[in-house]
């Protein structure tokens, strides 16, 4: 009869009994590992010693004392107590076996089984049977004083085995996978003595279906620089966490744009790194639809359909496309197909989490799809959905880190991001935009898990760095709702500094100031800080600076952030705050007063000529470009209406937010702005805004391009897509609705830098690696003044105001320069 005694675990350990013994009784304390329990050697007199943690006097009494003997010793100050064994030489030529029994006074609390070779040829087993499930590796347990070899079935393999001498040798084994039409085998493994033919001990094999195990990816992007070493890596990576994989899922943006050749090489990939004994189910994700047919061009090179609905190892699993680019783009034959999937499944498995996959999340659920914070996520299969508390549905296309608390959500069913593909992004609102710092140095997955007890654990893992983000999330048995664990979360304590951080003010050479501070910590992540300057209690500038915590054990340890556009000729103080993801904020960090001296420019500096284009605008509402360029300035459909400004000496246009009245500056067929987009440029702006909507005084980065743009509330920024990725600086200035500012915009392809100056002053600054991206549709090759371009020939982001000045510069500016630039203005106001 097939014995269950002793079981193979997951992780590949043998526990050689069941056994395991806490005893808890006034805080009394009684622990041994089960594979102490049984000790075997050798016919030569010898010893070994067995780990016992207690707290309880124990004694150790032999059963035949005649030739084994044990002896308690007790670590002072430390619950660890050791069981010394001794045996004598065997001279029999049988082996030998005893117990020994540990007690405490007169109750028996374990027995240590002793066992050792004699003169003849034998071989000990710790085994009586082998039990294989999920983990394919196995190791037998023996020693023996005769050489050994092993009777195979065909579908195990033994390894390359190192043998330790003296000790129970430990033989290494490789099942293959149950083949998918048996849920079970048995079968048996003969240990024989080469030198004789006698000794022959059969070891019962039982492989049983376990419990399902995959991962879980999304956002490749394959088509974009790095994403195909990223994902090679990623899965290399995933692959190999010390268990045995049934599945991986690809949920969403597999491709850049959807091209036959993206997906070409998305399933060489796959080919080359995944065995054939897992499985793969690839979803479609918005930029999958991004060429003309998407769905055919998806079945044809992937081979699989859009949605799926089946099971692995008895557990329910549904996969949905999406069925164009926007997050609404479900229909009513999709929704349908979910909901009676996801009923059949309630159904047939009862009592089982049911695994759910689509490419974008749910509105208001984890980290990213917040309608108030960045508004990623769709509320189209929201109904459906929340019909089914055991649901367990994986969603990407933030690309938001997992290392946020926030990446998994409960509430009333469980919904868990994926994190960032081939880089991360934040929410808006912050000073170094939606991509911050080392954006592209993140690439993350997930590892899922069903217990024995029902729960499913969630390895989160940075693979960049190969290393878990900890720590792994459990989403805990029955999935009925009861045991939501993750559900109305605030996040513990709020960060804090050490007693000895400080935060350091300097100057820089730019004339900038900076605050140097460190890292603080938190019960579970610091998200970003707050730097504030203070005029006594009023708060005069105020910035931000992401944490970085998407970096994980790459995390800066300090930062040094810089100030611009700081009131002159004052007192300040300068002051810190460590915010976590729940907004629970640290006390802070308080620098030493500081005073600015007010900027006096070169008086040899001289105020440059705007060779690109210098709009001036005329008495009937047209305007043209008074540069050497000579560029031509058209109006859109409406002429904007203009008015004659005493102060400023010259016409006015006004915008009232109509999409068909604005300035068109075209530069389709004009190389001489081309080049200075490549390679180094100033855009140069005076305007007036009514409101503190978002719009743009001066820009054209609709389908990439750059603009100057009012972010909503009034934040005035710099955009440039720079190689794939749009990159934005925060001036450091928030508008006041009906006051004029002065702005300039510059990009430097050899310093790597944008820089942004808001009424004379340096106001914002940000790395800018790569090279700027000139749009690639010609009906986007233009600015647009009082908007931002739109291939529509309309306008968006427009504008409620005025724009006074529109210039083009070939070449970056100076301080100097703009500082003069903005002292014109003030002179005429």
């Amino acid at each position: 009869m097939f014995r269950l005694l002793r079981y193979l675990t997951l992780s590949g350990i043998i526990f050689f009994l069941s056994y395991s013994c806490r005893e808890k009784n006034q805080e009394n304390l009684f622990e041994i590992d089960s594979q102490e329990l049984i000790q075997y050697l050798d016919s030569n007199a010898n010893s070994c010693t067995v780990l016992v943690t207690s707290n309880i006097d124990l004694t150790a009494i032999s059963n035949d004392s005649s030739w084994c003997k044990a002896e308690v010793w007790k670590k002072d100050f430390t619950p660890t107590q050791k069981i010394d064994v001794s045996v004598l030489a065997n001279p029999h030529q049988e082996k030998r076996s005893t117990e020994i029994v540990l007690k405490n006074k007169e109750k028996e609390l374990a027995k240590i089984q002793i066992a050792q070779l004699g003169v003849k040829p034998a071989i000990l087993l710790k085994e009586d049977s082998i039990v294989i499930s999920d983990d394919l590796n196995f190791k037998i347990n023996l020693i023996a004083n005769t050489p050994v070899c092993f009777e195979l079935p065909d579908w195990i393999t033994e390894k390359e085995n190192s043998i330790e001498e003296g000790n129970p040798n430990k033989y290494e084994f490789t099942a293959q996978k149950l083949p998918s039409d048996k849920t079970s085998r048995m079968d048996e493994v003969v240990v024989k003595g080469l030198s004789e033919d006698t000794i022959k001990l059969t070891l019962p094999v039982l492989q049983t279906e376990g419990l399902p195990r995959f991962i879980v990816i999304s956002d490749l992007l394959i088509g974009r620089n790095n994403s195909k070493e990223k994902l090679i890596k990623k899965l290399q990576v995933l692959l190999d966490t010390s268990k045995p994989i049934d599945a991986v899922f690809f949920v969403g943006d597999l491709t850049e744009i959807g091209a036959s050749a993206q997906y070409a090489e998305l399933k060489n990939i796959c080919d080359s790194v995944i065995s054939n004994n897992i499985s793969t189910f690839f979803m479609m994700g918005n930029s999958d639809h991004y060429l003309e047919k998407g769905e055919s061009t998806f079945r044809k090179e992937l081979n699989q359909p859009l949605h799926q609905y089946f099971s692995i190892k008895g557990y329910p699993f549904i996969t949905l496309s999406m069925t164009g680019i926007y997050t609404d783009r479900f229909t009513q034959e999709d929704k349908k197909f979910l909901s009676e999937s996801l009923k059949d499944a309630k159904t047939h498995f009862p009592d089982k989490p049911i695994f759910f996959f689509t490419h974008i999340g749910i509105s208001d659920t984890y980290y990213g799809t917040e309608k108030d914070k960045s508004n990623l996520g769709s509320q189209v299969l929201k109904p459906v959905l929340e019909q089914f508390p055991e649901l367990i549905a994986f969603s990407g296309h933030t690309n938001f880190s997992l290392s946020d608390p926030r990446s998994i959500h409960q509430n009333i069913f469980t919904s868990v991001n994926i994190g960032g593909g081939t880089f991360t992004q934040i929410e808006y609102g912050y000073t170094e935009g939606i991509y911050p710092p080392n954006y592209q140095n993140v690439s993350e997955g997930l590892v899922v898990s069903v217990q024995k007890n029902g729960d499913v654990e969630i390895e989160r893992w940075d693979v960049l760095r190969k290393e878990k983000i900890l720590p792994q999330w459990t989403v805990k048995s029955p999935h009925d709702g009861s045991a939501f664990s993750y559900k109305n979360r605030t996040g513990g304590n709020a960060p804090s500094f050490a007693d000895t951080d400080s935060a350091q003010i300097g100057v820089v050479q730019d004339g900038a100031y900076r605050v140097k501070f460190p890292q603080a910590t938190d019960d579970e992540m610091v998200h970003h800080y707050i730097i504030e300057v203070l005029d006594n209690d009023n708060i005069v500038l105020k910035n931000t600076r992401i944490s970085q915590f998407y970096l994980n054990s790459d995390a800066p340890k300090e930062f040094t952030v810089k100030l611009f556009g700081i009131p002159t000729e004052v007192p300040l103080v300068a002051q810190v705050k460590a915010v976590d993801s729940y907004g629970n904020i640290s006390l802070p960090l308080i620098g030493e007063s500081f005073t600015i001296s007010p900027f006096i420019p070169d008086q040899n500096a001289q105020i440059p000529i705007a060779d690109l284009f210098d709009v001036k605008f005329q008495e009937d509402g047209n305007a043209k470009d008074i540069s050497p360029n000579k560029i031509p300035i058209t109006t859109g459909e409406i002429v904007p209406e203009v008015y004659y400004n005493i102060h400023q000496e010259c016409y006015i246009p006004q915008f009232n937010g109509n999409q068909t009245a604005f300035y068109k500056v075209d530069y389709t067929n004009n190389e001489p702005i081309k080049k200075a987009l490549i390679n180094s440029f100033a855009l140069e702006t005076f305007y007036l805004s009514r409101n503190l909507n978002n719009s743009a005084p001066l820009s054209g980065k609709e389908w990439e391009g750059l603009g100057i743009e009012q972010e909503k509330g009034g934040q005035i920024e710099f955009w440039a897509y720079i190689d794939d990725k749009y990159k934005k600086v925060k001036s450091s200035v928030y508008i006041q609705e009906n006051e004029y500012y002065h702005v300039v915009a510059m990009y430097d392809k050899n310093s790597e830098k944008m820089t942004i100056y808001v009424n004379g002053k340096k106001s914002g600054e940000i790395d800018a690696p790569g090279n700027l991206i000139i749009n690639k549709r010609s009906d986007s090759q233009w600015f647009c003044i009082g908007g931002d371009t739109h291939p529509s020939g309309k306008t968006q982001h427009t504008m409620n105001g005025e724009v006074v000045i529109a210039r083009m510069y070939s070449r970056t500016l100076s301080d100097d320069e703009v500082f003069l630039l903005y002292r014109q203005t003030e002179n005429k106001k």
